[in-house]
């Protein structure tokens, strides 16, 4: 994790390191400078990433870095940039070279390195992109959720749905809280944010007339 992550982060690890020396496993927390840090991790250099908080959706497909890595941010950074390099100009160029060593840092299909169960993953994720059936596509990613399940974990949650806080100004009406909503909401997902989706036009002033100007 980051050297500067917050206490909050912090405070979930270790209790995540604590449930996981119960059932045997043994993990370190160890703080990395910030400086370096980024270019290290897509460089492969660093085995793991303990900052993240997956607040993505809604569902796999318009969102689908975590399930599948297409970009280097979340996990597996050099199939993910591999990935991103498949179709460009450079895609052929420093292939005689290690991995780590090419600009980008990349694992393409033909390095010994090369994970064939990421290589699934793509080959799923590339024909959920074309398929127009609602239902296959859903089929897909139930596929892709069991590689997971099967060959994983590669990406490790320990807490899910949580409430978050935000504030309401009082008179504010309408606005709907977790009652209101199915499962009771939806938790700050970065590219759905909320509450601003929820129709903020049908809310209103109780009194109105102490909001004029």
């Amino acid at each position: 994790m980051a050297a500067n992550t917050s206490k909050l982060t912090i405070a979930q690890n270790e209790q995540m390191i604590r449930d996981w020396g119960q059932i045997g496993i043994k993990a370190t927390l160890t703080p990395v400078p910030t400086q370096g840090r980024r270019d290290d991790w897509f460089g492969g250099r660093l085995q793991s990433n303990a900052d993240w908080g997956i607040g993505d959706g809604p569902n796999h497909l318009v969102y689908p870095q975590w399930l599948v890595p297409i970009e280097p941010e979340r996990w597996a950074p050099l199939h993910g940039q591999g990935y991103q390099q498949r179709g460009t100009a450079t895609e052929k160029e420093d292939l005689d070279k290690s991995p780590w060593e090419r600009t980008p840092a990349r694992i393409v299909p033909t390095d010994d390195v090369y994970d064939p169960v990421i290589g699934r993953l793509h080959e799923i994720y590339d024909k959920t992109k074309v398929e127009p059936d609602f239902m296959k596509r859903t089929q897909m990613v139930w596929e892709m959720i069991k590689i997971h399940v099967e060959n994983g974990p590669y990406v490790q949650g320990s807490v899910a749905n949580f409430d978050r806080v935000y504030i309401k100004k009082r008179g504010l009406m309408n606005v709907p809280d977790k009652s209101d909503l199915a499962l009771g909401g939806f938790t700050d997902p970065w590219i759905h944010p909320t509450p601003a989706v929820y129709d903020p036009e049908s809310w209103y002033w109780d009194d109105p007339s102490k909001h004029t100007t």
